[in-house]
C-alpha cells in the first residue's frame, strides 16, 4: 500500500505549496487507528513540503480524519 500512497503524492507534488497542505485521499488509500483501537479510512492527508526549495522533498505526510 505504501507504493500507492507514494505514487498519489508524486502525482500531486507540483500542486503543493511549501509548508502544510491538506489533500483529499481516494477511498482506501489511507487508514487511521483511533484511540479505541478501531481502524477507519483516512479522508485527507496533511503533506508538509520542504521549505528549502529542494525538488521532490517532503518533510512529512500523514493521514487524518477531517470532515
Amino acid at each position: 500500500m505504501i507504493k500507492k500512497q507514494l505514487n498519489y503524492i508524486e502525482q500531486n507534488f507540483n500542486k503543493l505549496k511549501v509548508g502544510e497542505n491538506i489533500i483529499v485521499l481516494p477511498k482506501g488509500l489511507g487508514q487511521v487507528i483511533k484511540p479505541d483501537g478501531s481502524v477507519v479510512d483516512a479522508t485527507k492527508a496533511i503533506i508538509i513540503k520542504n521549505p528549502d526549495g529542494s525538488t521532490n522533498i517532503l518533510t512529512t505526510a500523514y493521514p487524518k480524519i477531517i470532515p
